[in-house]
């Protein structure tokens, strides 16, 4: 005899059961599944960052030495340190404070004097351990400090003397116009600082913009 509708009926409720069972525990599975790989992905993870950092140290370290080995050379005759090229000792203010920063450097007066000599501004115009300094200020201070120091923008380089007197003219209109707009931008940061206002304001912002624009694509030939 055959199977009764109601027999039928029963058995197909059945089967969407388990299926439906078979389901969930698929479903919890995979999420059980997916859940260990994100703890050994995250393990692996910071063993690998551990890893890169513990590998880096030394580089690190090296690079520590070489900035400060670099800033305190402008502590008693920074006079000497113009004849210096752009890619190895171009300014470099954050990195230098995150030095000083380390085993409190700044409060050396070696330090804090060689610091002033090539930024033309106090250490401690910076809040010790901030690091969220706007990159408007952090980039004017760099442009002044290099229109100081670096050799490109000395007249006493080659490439200033051997320059028509016109020329060593607008050059020197051009470097001191550059430095005034630093002064400018700098100063708007230390306003705003100590009054507590944006910054920078959208004037400022334009006027960094044209500064960077005009250091970067200058040449002096």
């Amino acid at each position: 005899m055959g199977m009764r509708m109601d027999d039928r009926h029963g058995t197909r409720v059945n089967n969407q059961d388990i299926i439906k069972s078979i389901g969930i525990l698929l479903k919890d599975q995979e999420e059980a599944i997916y859940a260990k790989l994100h703890v050994e992905l995250q393990t692996q993870s910071e063993e690998i960052k551990r890893s890169f950092r513990t590998e880096l140290r030394p580089l690190q370290n090296g690079f520590d030495r070489f900035r400060l080995d670099e800033l305190s050379k402008y502590a008693y005759d920074p006079d000497a340190r113009v004849t210096k090229n752009e890619l190895t000792h171009a300014a470099d203010v954050k990195n230098d404070l995150l030095i000083l920063w380390k085993d409190n450097m700044y409060r050396q007066a070696t330090f804090s004097r060689a610091f002033m000599n090539r930024y033309q501004i106090p250490v401690t115009q910076f809040a010790y351990g901030d690091l969220h300094i706007p990159t408007q200020a952090l980039g004017a201070v760099n442009i002044r400090s290099n229109l100081q120091w670096l050799d490109t923008w000395q007249t006493c380089s080659i490439s200033f003397i051997n320059l028509p007197f016109e020329r060593q003219r607008q050059f020197l209109e051009f470097k001191d116009g550059l430095r005034r707009i630093c002064d400018r931008v700098i100063g708007a940061w230390i306003t705003s600082t100590e009054e507590e206002i944006p910054f920078p304001d959208p004037e400022t912002q334009e006027t960094y913009e044209d500064l960077v624009t005009s250091y970067n694509q200058y040449q002096l030939d």
